[in-house]
């Protein structure tokens, strides 16, 4: 942001130069002595203290701007910087949902699988069974049967 350029300060500015700023030159010494010239060298003084007065609010004003550019920058900064942490957190937990999601999936398919084979191998346990219990009876009634009639020989 651009900002007028203050006025001349003390010796530089013409007004001071010229005296009463008529033309007339710096004044000699037994003319700065009257009362004249003291009240002029203190409207001087005072014109003086007013410019740098403004200078230094136009300073001030000036610095204050600058700090709160830098304090906007920094902030902006700083939640660039929150952003970019917070989306790389969001893209970790999104990856790990979906490495979770796959292995749920994974571990559905061996759950089925597993029950499948459950239930096969206690299909297959009921029939062994069966067999089992046939089979006693078999034997039992050869046992029988073999009491009744007895192997000659």
């Amino acid at each position: 942001m651009a900002v007028d350029a203050p006025p001349p300060v003390g010796f530089l500015n013409p007004q001071f130069l010229a005296g009463t700023g008529t033309g007339t030159g710096i004044k000699r010494s037994r003319d700065l002595l009257t009362d004249d010239s003291s009240e002029q060298i203190s409207l001087m003084i005072k014109q003086q203290q007013i410019e740098i007065d403004s200078i230094i609010v136009q300073h001030a004003r000036r610095l204050r701007i600058e700090i709160e550019g830098r304090r906007i920058q920094q902030t902006r900064m700083l939640i660039s910087a929150v952003r970019e942490g917070i989306c790389r957190k969001m893209h970790d937990k999104e990856e790990e949902i979906k490495r979770i999601g796959r292995n749920t999936l994974f571990l559905e398919d061996k759950l089925k699988i597993l029950c499948f084979e459950n239930q096969s191998l206690r299909d297959l346990a009921l029939t062994n069974e069966a067999a089992a219990i046939s089979l006693r009876r078999s034997l039992a009634e050869s046992r029988r049967l073999w009491r009744v009639f007895p192997a000659s020989g």
